[in-house]
């Protein structure tokens, strides 16, 4: 079918904006309720991140490093904060330990820990916490939507 006077650059425009704001009405189901839950990385195994996002919001990050050598002292700190959500971005407030910015990702790659597929996750973004190095090397994935044998219990 031929529209008389339709200019294919201006259709182009226009699916560009129908796409645009299906994808926000799509990403304001991220925000809010939605995200709540418990996430957690898989990572090497002397490293350990879980994070909870409280319907509350409350949030509790924890921490872990294993000592893989005798020479060497492991560690592993608990720590409380807060989160809030704008647009497709997490806030995470974690007091004098920094901010961590976490944007939301439906489909957080498995590639990370060599598996194929994808889940609900959260990627670093934005980091002034102390953590740094270990919180922006790691996704974090809802922990219901990593494979079972992936999911540390």
């Amino acid at each position: 079918m031929h529209l008389t006077g339709f200019n294919s650059s201006i259709g182009y425009a226009i699916v560009q904006r129908i796409f645009a704001v299906l994808l926000v009405v799509l990403c304001s189901s991220c925000s809010g309720q939605s995200v709540v839950g418990e996430y957690v990385s898989v990572t090497e195994t002397e490293y350990s991140i879980e994070l909870a996002l409280l319907p509350d919001g409350k949030a509790v990050l924890d921490l872990e490093v294993v000592a893989v050598d005798e020479d060497e002292s492991g560690w592993s700190k608990s720590i409380a904060g807060t989160w809030a959500i704008q647009d497709t971005t997490i806030y995470l407030n974690l007091g004098s330990d920094g901010v961590v910015e976490y944007e939301i990702k439906p489909c957080l790659s498995f590639g990370e820990f060599g598996f194929k597929g994808c889940g609900f996750g959260l990627k670093a973004i934005n980091i002034t916490a102390e953590d740094a190095f270990l919180l922006k090397r790691y996704g974090l994935w809802r922990r219901e939507s990593l494979p079972p044998d992936m999911s540390r219990e």
